[in-house]
C-alpha cells in the first residue's frame, strides 16, 4: 500500500505515550472526558475542545497514555497562538510522529557519524551505535542524578536529546533547567517528541525558562516579590533562612529534587500549555502549604538546605496531597486579617515584574567600582564565538528569475555582532535573505508578501549620507511576522541597532523608577483602576512593532517620531530616541530623517536542515 493510502489512517491515530526513561508499561485507561482518537477532548454534550476547557481539564491531570500527544500539542498551541487548531492537533497524530522521528534521526546522524561496515546485520549495527553513544562523554550531564528505575537505555536517550538540543540551539549551556525537563518529558515521550517539545519551548523567549544568568536572578527576585505580597509572613521566614537565594529546586530542577516524578508529570501537564507562570504558582503553593503543615519543624530549620530537605521528606510522605497543592496554586491567597483575598498576579503583571527585576539586577551588577564591567557582562551573557551563518541562495531552473543575493550581511563582522545581540536561543542559526530592494523593488506590499510567514526577521538598511564617506548600516530585529495591522505587536525581545560603524545595540527595557515597583504593580493588579494599562506612557513604552499600508516602525515617542521608521517605498527613513529603547539616532546625525539605500530583510533558519525557525 502506498503512502497516500496510509495517510488518512495515520492522521486519525493518536501517538501513544511511552516511558522512555524507565521502560515501564504506562496505564492505558482513558477517562470518559478524553478519547483515544481525534478529537481527544470534548466538552459537555459533545461541545468542541476550547483552550478554556483544555486548561480546566489538564489541571486535573492528563491520562498517561495521552501525555505524549497532548504535551507537544500544548506547546505548539502556546508558542503559535495565531495558528489553527488543526495545526496544533496535527502533532498529536502518528503521521506527524513519523516525520518528527525522521528529522530527529538526521540530527543524531550529524552528531555521531557511523561508518558502514560490509556484511553487518541491522541488529549488529544498532548494537554498535549503542556502544558508541555510551562512550561519548557530555560534560554538562556528568553530575546528573536520574530517578530510581532509570535504565541504561533511558540514560542514553536523555544524553541524545540533550546533545541534540545543544548542537541545534546551544540550549544546555543557556538553560540549566533543560536536562531536568528532558527527564520529565521522557517519562511519557519518545526521544524525538521530547526533543521537539523543548525545541519549540526554546523558540518562545522567556515563556518557559530563563536562558541567561541575569534572567535566572530576575526570576528568583520576582518569585520573592510575589511571595512577599501574597504571604508576607511566610516570605519573611524564608528570607531569614536564605531560601530565596536558592530556588534551584523550582527553576533549575522543575521540582524533581522535591516531588515524586508522578507529580512532576502533573505539573508538566499544565506547564506545557501555560508556561513559566506555572512554576511560580506551584512554587508558592508548595512553600506556603509546607510551612503550614510542618509547623512543628519550623524552629529547627535554619538554612535553605534544611528547608528543601524537610520539604522533600514531606512531599514523599503518604500524607502529601497533591490535589490540595493544585487547588492552592489556582486558588486565592491572602494574609491574616486581610478583608479581600488576593488572586495570583496576571501574566502581563508577572512579566513586567520579571523585566523590572532584570533591569535592577543589571544596574546593581554594574554599580560596583571594583568590578570589570566587560568581565561581568561576559559572565551574565555568554557571547557567541561564531557569527550567524549565511544561507546560500539556491540555483533556480528558470534563468530569467531573479535570485536575491545577500550584500549587507556578507561581512563576517556584521554577522558576529548580530549573533551577540540576538536572543540566546537564536545565536546558532543561519540568515536567509527574504527581501531585497535590489531584487524585489521598493514596495511595502512586496515586503509584507515576502516576510509574512517569517517569525524572526532582521532588517538591514544602508544609510545614504552626504556628510559621511564610510558605509553606515542600521536596522532592527523583529520577534513576530510583519503584517499590516491597526494594533501594536511584538514583544520586549525586539531591538534596534547600528551594525556599522561603531556597532551598538539598544534593547527594550521597562522603565524602572522609584514610584513604580513590584509591590505597586501587584496592588494595581488587584485594583479597579485600569488607567495604568491604558495610559499613553505605557503605550509608548511598549510600542515595539507598528506596521500599516504606509509605513513600518519600531519604538515610539510622545512627539510622534520613532526609533526607526521607513516610508511606504523604502526611500526615506527617520530615527530618533525611542521610549523603552533609549537609543541614540541610529544613523548618528543631528537630522532625524535620512535617505535610504539598499534594504535587506533576513529570516532565520536552522543551521542543520535550513528550515525556518518558527
Amino acid at each position: 500500500m502506498d503512502f497516500d493510502d496510509n495517510a488518512p489512517s495515520l492522521r486519525n491515530l493518536v501517538i501513544g505515550s511511552v516511558d522512555t526513561l524507565t521502560e515501564k508499561e504506562l496505564p492505558t485507561r482513558i477517562p470518559p472526558t478524553w478519547n483515544d482518537r481525534p478529537p481527544l477532548l470534548r466538552g459537555p454534550r459533545g461541545t468542541p475542545e476550547t483552550t478554556l476547557l483544555l486548561k480546566g481539564v489538564i489541571r486535573q491531570g492528563i491520562p498517561p497514555a495521552l501525555r505524549c500527544a497532548v504535551w507537544l500539542s500544548n506547546v505548539f498551541q502556546a508558542v503559535h497562538p495565531r495558528e489553527t487548531e488543526d495545526y496544533w492537533h496535527e502533532y498529536r497524530t502518528l503521521q506527524k510522529a513519523e516525520a518528527l522521528g525522521q528529522a530527529y534521526d538526521r540530527i543524531l546522524d550529524q552528531i555521531l557519524f557511523v561508518e558502514t561496515i560490509k556484511d553487518e546485520t541491522r541488529r549488529e549495527r544498532e548494537e554498535r551505535i549503542q556502544r558508541l553513544w555510551q562512550e561519548i562523554s557530555f560534560q554538562p550531564l556528568k553530575t546528573m542524578t536520574f530517578p530510581e528505575g532509570t535504565t541504561i537505555s533511558g540514560k542514553l536517550a536523555h544524553k541524545r536529546v540533550c546533545m541534540s538540543l545543544q548542537r541545534l540551539l546551544g540550549l544546555i549551556d543557556l538553560a540549566p533547567s533543560v536536562p531536568s525537563l528532558v527527564i520529565v518529558l521522557l517519562t511519557a515521550q519518545s526521544e524525538s517528541y521530547a526533543f521537539c517539545t523543548l525545541r519549540e519551548m526554546a523558540h518562545a523567549p522567556n515563556a518557559y525558562f530563563p536562558v541567561s544568568k541575569i534572567e535566572e536572578i530576575a526570576w528568583g527576585n520576582a518569585f520573592a516579590d510575589v511571595m512577599e505580597k501574597l504571604h508576607p509572613q511566610t516570605a519573611e521566614y524564608l528570607d531569614d533562612r536564605g531560601v530565596f537565594d536558592d530556588l534551584s529546586p523550582i527553576f533549575r530542577h522543575f521540582f524533581t529534587t522535591i516531588l515524586p516524578l508522578q507529580f512532576c508529570c502533573r505539573i508538566m501537564d499544565v506547564y506545557t500549555l501555560e508556561g513559566s507562570k506555572v512554576l511560580f504558582r506551584f512554587g508558592v503553593a508548595l512553600l506556603v502549604l509546607f510551612k503550614i503543615d510542618a509547623a512543628e519543624q519550623l524552629m529547627t530549620i535554619s538554612n535553605a538546605e534544611e528547608w528543601w530537605r524537610f520539604m522533600r521528606q514531606w512531599a514523599q510522605s503518604p500524607r502529601f496531597n497533591f490535589d490540595m497543592i493544585v487547588r492552592k496554586a489556582y486558588g486565592i491567597h491572602g494574609r491574616s486579617g486581610l478583608r479581600r483575598p488576593m488572586r495570583f498576579p496576571r501574566r502581563h503583571i508577572l512579566r513586567r515584574i520579571i523585566r523590572m527585576e532584570e533591569e535592577r539586577a543589571l544596574q546593581s551588577t554594574f554599580m560596583g567600582e571594583e568590578e570589570d564591567v566587560s568581565e561581568v557582562a561576559a559572565s551574565l551573557f555568554d557571547s557567541p564565538s561564531e557569527p550567524l551563518g549565511l544561507q546560500i541562495p539556491p540555483l533556480l531552473l528558470d534563468p530569467d528569475e531573479a535570485v536575491p543575493e545577500p550584500v549587507l550581511a556578507v561581512p563576517r563582522a556584521v554577522r558576529h555582532n548580530l549573533a551577540a545581540w540576538m536572543p540566546l536561543t537564536l545565536r546558532m542559526v543561519n540568515l536567509n535573505l527574504l527581501f531585497s530592494t535590489n531584487c524585489h523593488g521598493r514596495s511595502l506590499g512586496m515586503f509584507y508578501n515576502r516576510v509574512q510567514r517569517a517569525k524572526h526577521t532582521i532588517l538591514l538598511c544602508e544609510v545614504l549620507s552626504s556628510t559621511k564617506s564610510e558605509l553606515t548600516i542600521v536596522g532592527f530585529y523583529a520577534s513576530q511576522p510583519w503584517r499590516p495591522s491597526p494594533k501594536v505587536y511584538g514583544d520586549g525581545s525586539c531591538f534596534l541597532f547600528r551594525v556599522q560603524p561603531d556597532p551598538r545595540c539598544w534593547k527594550w527595557s521597562p522603565r524602572v523608577s522609584s514610584d513604580m515597583d513590584a509591590s505597586k504593580l501587584l496592588d494595581l493588579d488587584h485594583s479597579d483602576d485600569t488607567d495604568y494599562s491604558r495610559n499613553n506612557a505605557t503605550a509608548l513604552l511598549e510600542q515595539f512593532m507598528v506596521s500599516t499600508q504606509s509605513y513600518i516602525s519600531m519604538g515610539g515617542n510622545t512627539d510622534g517620531s520613532a526609533g526607526l521608521r521607513f516610508n511606504e517605498d523604502f526611500t526615506v527613513a527617520e530615527s530618533s530616541t525611542a521610549e523603552g529603547f533609549g537609543n541614540e539616532p541610529l544613523h548618528g546625525e543631528t537630522e532625524s530623517v535620512f535617505q535610504v539605500g539598499l534594504v535587506e530583510v533576513y529570516g532565520v533558519v536552522q543551521s542543520l536542515d535550513g528550515k525556518s525557525v518558527t
